[in-house]
């Protein structure tokens, strides 16, 4: 049984502090109580907190005081990741409260004074002056504004080992807190319990492909919405608010098929090496190293100091790269259509929106495109609206048609 407050002898309140300010908190869900370790971001059993009383307090009597101990930590009931609020927030329930996870990153190390690695990088990464710009500005708003979720993102091409990849992983990973994800799949993003954009603020589309329209349109909905559906294992589906910001990195010089008014991407000039592949891995070793000796507090303060003037987090100009991959873009969704009326022929309306996931619009659009028209008619006294080739006629059309899957 829990002692008296009065009574509570000197150690224990000294382990309680130690354990409150290593981060561990009582965390509830459906399933039972837990400690959480908020910097580890781990759940453990409560029992475990048996094993740290004992590393840390000499003397067998940690049941005497189990009680007051766990009612000393704060009692949390949901995880909730918000930039720039609290660490603790109060619940509509009194006594529990909200864990915020987000972290910002802090380091005792004292920041390199001396910038040129850093800025010779970003040249050679982007060396169009006016690209290299808007690409700075979008990675210092995220730091000096992580709650304004741009509704554009980036898409780097490139020469493979130019060093773009290192950018998310050696510098804005570790400056983010590894509140980030990778995949080089859309199948990771559309997946029912994916966490690409669950508790993150950066997502590194990492060289992916897929040929389905489909997918593609799933994908743009999450590029640019303020809150998506995130459907924990074991937990009811949720929306939430997101703060991902998206860096599609590809060797390939147009790794997706763009429509014309296409606003979510940024591409700046085609990445190439400025001597060859060695010269870049002897400087990408020479920024590594420089990294390590306060490079990484360097470059957070240039961008938490980055001026934002200018930056609009809803809009971009398309680059002259980003244009020229519209051009040649051919929309899949124009491919699969082809192929499937090369066995349809003639269909209703309602067969094509079942085939294909994509809007309206864009399957009226690509259909008259390729050449066909509809035609109301009517067949076994039904009235029907039905697709078909401009040069058939009607008779044509009533012939062709296979009625089957509608009456």
């Amino acid at each position: 049984m829990a002692q008296k407050k009065s009574a509570i002898p000197l150690k224990i309140k000294e382990f309680i502090k130690y354990i409150k300010s290593s981060g561990l908190v009582k965390y509830s869900d459906a399933n039972k109580e837990y400690l959480f370790s908020i910097n580890e971001g781990a759940k453990m059993p409560l029992e475990k907190l048996k094993n740290i009383y004992n590393h840390e307090v000499t003397g067998g009597d940690y049941y005497d005081y189990k009680d007051y101990i766990l009612a000393s930590l704060d009692d949390v009931i949901d995880l909730v990741f918000e930039p720039k609020a609290q660490q603790i927030i109060p619940s509509s329930f009194g006594g529990l409260v909200k864990l915020n996870t987000y972290k910002e990153f802090n380091s005792t190390s004292e920041p390199s004074n001396d910038l040129s690695l850093w800025l010779e990088y970003l040249e050679r990464l982007f060396p169009v002056h006016k690209e290299r710009e808007v690409i700075v500005k979008y990675l210092a708003h995220m730091f000096q504004k992580p709650l304004e979720r741009p509704s554009w993102h980036l898409l780097f091409t490139s020469d493979t080992g130019t060093g773009k990849g290192f950018l998310f992983s050696d510098i804005l990973t570790h400056l983010l807190c590894k509140q980030v994800s990778q995949v080089s799949s859309y199948s990771d993003v559309t997946a029912k319990h994916s966490t690409c954009f669950d508790s993150t603020m950066l997502l590194m589309l990492d060289d992916p492909k897929s040929k389905s329209e489909s997918t593609m349109i799933q994908i743009k909905s999450k590029l640019s919405e303020p809150y998506i559906a995130v459907e924990r294992k074991y937990e009811a589906a949720s929306m939430v608010k997101i703060f991902t910001r998206v860096i599609l990195a590809s060797n390939e010089k147009r790794p997706l098929k763009l429509d014309e008014n296409e606003r979510r991407w940024f591409a700046p000039e085609y990445m190439e090496h400025k001597v060859n592949t060695g010269e870049t891995q002897l400087f990408i070793t020479k920024l590594s190293e420089w990294l390590n000796d306060g490079g990484l507090e360097a470059i957070h303060e240039y961008l938490l100091s980055y001026s934002l003037d200018g930056f609009n987090h809803k809009s971009v100009y398309q680059t002259d790269t980003l244009k020229s991959m519209i051009a040649s873009s051919v929309p899949v969704l124009v491919e699969e259509l082809s192929d499937w009326i090369e066995d349809k022929i003639v269909f209703s309306w309602d067969e094509l929106v079942a085939t294909f996931q994509a809007p309206n619009n864009l399957l009226k659009k690509y259909i008259t495109e390729l050449g066909y028209k509809q035609t109301r008619t009517t067949i076994q006294r039904k009235k029907l609206r039905l697709w078909h080739p401009a040069s058939y006629s009607t008779e044509q059309v009533k012939e062709t048609f296979n009625p089957t899957k509608l009456f």
